[in-house]
């Protein structure tokens, strides 16, 4: 199964994709594409994209491998497919380039355990557990195709025995799980302003926090929500998606056809935020 054949959950909407495949000039080709058109239509050729983006990822293993090339995770080997998300950035090494910097600082601290709360296929958690090899990760997912891939990935890469699956992470589970010293990151769709509640979890307030943020679909803003949350416990590092520039990553240039680089460097999703939430806590 190529969990690559359709759009991830976190694509609503064809205005917004073409509002964050404008912000940047390697995208403005296909933003043309979408802007005046009907939505049905536009999503429809939205999928066809998305779709040439998997033949691309399938295209770059043949001729580079499946080892990540760069990034805060290169020499993480993946599998041939991806679940929620496109498999292509990944195996470029520009999947979520935001958040490189905050992974480079993540990186100069000591853990003594890491969750990943919506592992999906396991690029997160175990490329984590490559940079912590001496420290447990929790990885968590309701699908349990997801959980699967991540137990596969983490066979691959060698850190199967450092890996510990979950399928539920509620508020007991956090709450135990978030002793001082732990690294929760999460990415669950938007019910993170529900999940990240300090009445129900304080030990939250003891550990650092990499949220994806997403729309919630009350309208409510997730992220002003969280941020007032968590301002008299933690310090928060606010990074916005951005677009890509096939500039800074020539090699694609080489072998590539225009189409086939941006479709490469697109993570098919609207604008959105992440927050790196630093624990004040000294205990």
């Amino acid at each position: 199964m190529n969990s690559n054949s359709s759009l991830p959950p976190a694509t609503v909407g064809v205005k917004a994709c073409a509002r964050m495949l404008t912000s940047a000039s390697t995208y403005d080709w296909m933003a043309k594409k979408y802007r005046h058109w009907r939505t049905r239509r536009a999503q429809n050729s939205l999928q066809r994209e998305y779709d040439h983006s998997g033949r691309v990822a399938q295209k770059l293993i043949s001729e580079q491998g499946s080892r990540v090339p760069r990034g805060p995770f290169a020499g993480l080997v993946l599998r041939p497919d991806a679940v929620g998300s496109a498999l292509a950035p990944k195996l470029v090494g520009s999947y979520e380039a935001e958040l490189h910097p905050v992974l480079e600082k993540i990186f100069h601290r000591d853990y003594l355990r890491i969750v990943d709360i919506g592992c999906a296929e396991g690029y997160y958690a175990v490329g984590l557990a490559l940079r912590f090899p001496d420290t447990e990760v929790w990885a968590f997912d309701l699908n349990p195709d997801a959980l699967k891939a991540s137990a596969h990935l983490a066979l691959l890469n060698h850190v199967h025995r450092q890996l510990l699956l979950g399928i539920e992470c509620d508020h007991k589970r956090l709450n135990e799980l978030c002793a001082p010293g732990t690294l929760v990151v999460c990415d669950i769709e938007g019910a993170e302003s529900e999940l990240f509640d300090l009445e129900l979890a304080p030990n939250l307030r003891s550990a650092d926090l990499l949220v994806e943020v997403h729309p919630s679909g009350n309208g409510t803003n997730q992220l002003d929500v969280l941020c007032r949350r968590f301002e008299s416990t933690h310090t928060a590092t606010v990074v916005a998606s951005r677009g890509r520039l096939p500039a800074e990553y020539p090699e694609l240039l080489r072998h590539l056809s225009p189409r086939d680089i941006a479709v490469a460097l697109c993570e098919f999703r609207p604008p959105m935020h992440w927050v790196f939430w630093e624990t004040r806590s000294k205990s």
